[in-house]
Formats: C-alpha cells, sequence, structure tokens
C-alpha cells in the first residue's frame, strides 16, 4: 500500500495514513521517486507542511534518500505561513507588510476598539476574529455587527501602522493568487507536484490554497489521518478530505492500515475510544509487531501523587526492574525493558493542559531526572516575558515604527501618556523616523543599540540572561531563557515565537543532560513515538477536557493520539 501510494502518477492522490502506518516515509519516498523516476526537477516540487521541526525533519529525510552529490536547489518545504511570506515577498516585495506576533497585535486590537461599547473581553475578540480569518472572512463578510465594527477597526488600525497579523499571512497570500492570474499561472508552472502533509489540519483558507496552487489536481498529493484531526479550535476539519474527494472525483485514494509503530493491545484500546466517533468509512488496523503487554493504569488520590508515580516508575525502569517486572509482567525474550536497559530518551509524558506541566515538573526537579518540555507556550501570556520580547522585536527592526512604538511604550522607557501620543502622532502622522522624535527616546534608542552590538558575539541564552538581571524571579522568565537555549540567533528565537506551532517550542528542565524525558501536550505529541508512554490526567474534566465550547469528538480524537 505504501508503494502504491509513492507511485501513483495521475493526482490528485489522497492518502488516508494511521498512526504508525510510514506516513512521512511514504511522503519522502513520493518527493524521492518524482526526482528520481519521474524526471520532475526539485524546483517544481513544493511540500507544505504544519511545523517548522516537521519540515526540517522532511527535508533531511528526503536528502538520505537521494544521491549524495545530487543538487537540490530550488526544492521548497516548509510550513503554509512560511511558504507563503517566502512566495509575498518573491512576487510582491513592494507591498510586503511586517507580520506582528500576538501579543503585539492584542496591543493594536486594544487601541482600534477602545471607545467601542461591547462586554467581550479582548482575548475573546481577538479569538474570534482570528476565527473569522482563518474562515477566509473579511470584516464585510461578517453578519454580527458588533464583530464586524471591531474587526472592521482593528484592521483599519492593522494598516494604519503597515503591519499584519500571523492570520493576513495567508489571507494576503490568498488574494494574490485569487486576483493575479499571471502570478497564479506563474506559480503553477514552477510548482507542477504540490504535497500537502498533516492534510487533516488544513483550514478553510488552506484548502483553498491549495485547490488554488494544485490547479487540475494532476500533481497534487495529500496524506493525513481524519481521525488524529485536534486543532478544530483553529478552523481545521478532517472533512476536507471529502471535501478534496468531491471537487476532484478523480481523485485516487490509498488506505495505509498496517502500522508498524504499535501492538495489538494498544491498537484495540485506541480503536475503542475513536469508534465512537463517526466516520465515513474506517477499516480495523493491522498491528505488525503483534501482540505486547497490557496497557496499564495508574490510580493516584491527585496531580501531586501522580506526579511522583510516574517519576518512580520511570526511575525504576531506569534502575533495571522495570515498571512490567515489579508487576510480575513480561514481554517477549529480548526486549529491553525486561532487561532494564531503557535510557531516559524512551519516555513521553502527555498531559492535556499546561497546568498539568507545572506538577509534573515540579515532582521531575524534586527527584532530580532530567527533562524536556515540548508545545508548551503558556509562558508567552507573562507580561515580563511580553516586554522581552517586545524589546527585542524592536533590537532587530529598530527602524520598523510598530516595533519602535511598542518599544517605547514598555515601563523601562515609557515617556509618560502625553509624551507617548505625541511621538507616536510624530512617528505615524508625520512620518518623522524613530531617531527624529527627540530626548525622550533616547535611554531606549541607547538600549536597542547596545543590546544589538552584544547581539554580534552573544547567543540569545546569553542576551535573555542580560536582560533578565533586572527582572525579579519569574518562572515563565526563566523557560523563555530555557526556549532561547535552542536558537541559533536572536531572529530565529524571535521568529519561533512568530510562526512556531506547539511541537517547535522546546527548553530543557532545570538540569541540562544529553538525555533526557520529553514532557509535552497531547497536540505537540502527533506524529512522534516512544517506547514508553504516560498520559496523564485521564479523569473527567482533563481528558475529555470539561469547557462550554468542548468538541468531544475532538477530544476523543486527542486521547487517540495520545
Amino acid at each position: 500500500k505504501q508503494e502504491v501510494a509513492v507511485r501513483t502518477t495521475v493526482g490528485p492522490v489522497v492518502v488516508v495514513a494511521g498512526p504508525g502506518t510510514g506516513k512521512t516515509r511514504v511522503l519522502t519516498h513520493r518527493v524521492a521517486d518524482l526526482i528520481l523516476n519521474g524526471g520532475i526537477a526539485p524546483r517544481q516540487i513544493l511540500a507544505v507542511t504544519f511545523t517548522n521541526r516537521s519540515a526540517g525533519e522532511m527535508q533531511e529525510r528526503i536528502r538520505t534518500l537521494l544521491p549524495e552529490n545530487m543538487n537540490l536547489k530550488g526544492l521548497t518545504v516548509g510550513t503554509f505561513h512560511r511558504v507563503a511570506l517566502g512566495l509575498l515577498r518573491q512576487y510582491r516585495p513592494e507591498e510586503m507588510k511586517v507580520v506582528i506576533d500576538q501579543v503585539e497585535s492584542r496591543s493594536i486590537l486594544k487601541e482600534a476598539i477602545a471607545d467601542f461599547k461591547h462586554t467581550m473581553p479582548v482575548v475573546k475578540v481577538a479569538e474570534e476574529i482570528s476565527r473569522a480569518k482563518v474562515a477566509g472572512f473579511k470584516p464585510e463578510d461578517i453578519g454580527e455587527v458588533a464583530l464586524r465594527d471591531l474587526y472592521t477597526a482593528y484592521q483599519g488600525q492593522l494598516q494604519e501602522y503597515g503591519v499584519g497579523d500571523f492570520d493576513d499571512i495567508l489571507l494576503d497570500f490568498l488574494d494574490l493568487l485569487e486576483q493575479d492570474a499571471a502570478v497564479l499561472a506563474d506559480l503553477r508552472a514552477r510548482f507542477t507536484h504540490l504535497l500537502v502533509d498533516e492534510f487533516q489540519d488544513v483550514n478553510a483558507v488552506q484548502y483553498r490554497l491549495v485547490k488554488t496552487v494544485a490547479g487540475d489536481g494532476n500533481g497534487l498529493f495529500v496524506i493525513g489521518d481524519p481521525d488524529q484531526a485536534i486543532y478544530g479550535f483553529r478552523g481545521a476539519s478532517p472533512a476536507y478530505f471529502q471535501s478534496l474527494m468531491d471537487d476532484f472525483p478523480a481523485a485516487q485514494k490509498v488506505v495505509l492500515e498496517t502500522t508498524y509503530r504499535t501492538t495489538r493491545q494498544i491498537i484495540q484500546a485506541a480503536g475503542e475510544v475513536i469508534t465512537k466517533n463517526e466516520a465515513p468509512e474506517r477499516r480495523p488496523f493491522v498491528a505488525a509487531r503483534g501482540d505486547g503487554v497490557s496497557l496499564r493504569l495508574l490510580s493516584t488520590p491527585g496531580e501531586t501523587a501522580e506526579g511522583i508515580a510516574v517519576v518512580r516508575e520511570i526511575s525504576r525502569m531506569i534502575g533495571g526492574v522495570d515498571m512490567l517486572q515489579a508487576h510480575g509482567e513480561v514481554e517477549g525474550p529480548g526486549d529491553r525493558e525486561v532487561r532494564g536497559e531503557r535510557s531516559f530518551n524512551d519516555f513521553a509524558v502527555l498531559f492535556r493542559t499546561g497546568r498539568q506541566a507545572e506538577a509534573l515538573e515540579a515532582c521531575f526537579q524534586e527527584e532530580g531526572l532530567p527533562y524536556q518540555v515540548i508545545g508548551q507556550k503558556g509562558f508567552l501570556g507573562d507580561a515580563v516575558v511580553q516586554q522581552a520580547v517586545t524589546f527585542f522585536r524592536y533590537v532587530t527592526a529598530p527602524d520598523d515604527t510598530v516595533r519602535f512604538l511598542n518599544a517605547l511604550a514598555l515601563p523601562t522607557f515609557n515617556p509618560g501618556r502625553k509624551a507617548l501620543a505625541e511621538i507616536r502622532k510624530q512617528v505615524l502622522v508625520e512620518g518623522i523616523g524613530p531617531d527624529g522624535v527627540g530626548e525622550l527616546s533616547e535611554a531606549l534608542l541607547l538600549e536597542g543599540e547596545r543590546y544589538r552590538t552584544l547581539a554580534s558575539d552573544h547567543t540569545p541564552e546569553a542576551l535573555m540572561q542580560e536582560w533578565g538581571e533586572a527582572v525579579a524571579e519569574n518562572p515563565d522568565f526563566e523557560h523563555l531563557v530555557r526556549v532561547s537555549a535552542g536558537a541559533d540567533s536572536l531572529e530565529q528565537l524571535l521568529d519561533t515565537i512568530l510562526l512556531g506551532m506547539e511541537a517547535d517550542y522546546e527548553r530543557a528542565g532545570e538540569r541540562k543532560a544529553p538525555e533526557a524525558v520529553t514532557l509535552m501536550t497531547l497536540h505537540a505529541s502527533k506524529g512522534l513515538e516512544f517506547p514508553v508512554v504516560f498520559i496523564c490526567g485521564v479523569e473527567d474534566g482533563l481528558i475529555p477536557y470539561q469547557a462550554a465550547d468542548t468538541d468531544l469528538a475532538e477530544e476523543r480524537r486527542l486521547f487517540y493520539v495520545g
């Protein structure tokens, strides 16, 4: 079945690939096959996915499948947003906007809607506008008057600053393709083959982009798993699989049914969960590994006890007497867990919410076990972290109006409300540059210049530590410092904060070590695999998560991913 998916030449090819059935293998082999056997030049291939991490892994795996001396110049692999940004810069450089992050956009939204009488908190307004944008709705498309007015005011304020937010990247790119026939024709001629990974995660705008770029669909290849669609809150829907089949009646569907990752017991248990969701067709998976041990349920009286139980089980398995031996269970001869040869890298601890991560981290720190955290963005909401990010965005772009004004409004540099209003007028209305607004901004200009000099020979981690010397002890800021340790440059760190998804956020625990247990959200775990996995918080209210707008079908899919 994998070979059929790789070698089917006439598209669209729609591959439904469940957990561990070789999705990435199929996609990367298809790219290699197009180049080696199909006579397709690398520059004619565009592959899109949803995280920077998976895009990097995809590129690396494609490279290993091709001859070492092969020139892959022009092969485009990246996230929807990164690819769209690159193509906007190429086709419309004169119209490029500065792309602002969530903190900056909410600050601008707050200004834009300050005079409106409404009861929604700014965060809620931001979520509603984002939901409208990923559905492809512009202000004039919104029926609800209050939201339409707020959305209109926000877009007007963005225009005044000459900036766009994260969602505008794809909307602007879609506008370009739908309004400029010459650009679209050029793009279709350039990218004769479009491959889309994690297709179950596309939203309305992304689906329109795929359809628009794909043209007649002959070079289109999509792969994913409707049962692993877990981003409904971002507008994604597994229904786009069926939409594609409806829009392209000639599409050929391939279903990968053999899972190489896991055992019959796990497949059977996961199947019991997911079959509660309706689906047009769902076939049982065949577990290539055959039988394994049963799933184990650990019951504890509370969150702290849960963390302690996890830490102790890991310690026991690392120490040579593992959980299975301790409970009188064994696997087949030769399995690593029976011989007690586990390493910290073998373990993943999954959870539903950020609050769970805090309790787990405390237990790991208490026990002294090395760990790393993936998929935790909550620390970015802290005011101190936001101030640091705002300042360093100015450091990397001192001539940019919005970055200058945002940094000047920080408590450290703020010249006062009246002075700030006057400077805003000079910059936005009179067109005076940041260097020309007088002594009131001198402290910011000097500090910005000092950090630009430091950035030439300091790591992002060292820069954050320098900034943090004036910050009171703050765990969220410490998280930022640890995340910055994984960045090669200040620009890369800020780029991750702007364009990164859950799986792109990685930070070490308090104790750095070459091997570490991975703690991550269920959302960030999709597509990864570990020999030993703990899923924490399997209790009413957490899994499934209890909220007013909870989609129970999506909660089942999220648990299924785990």
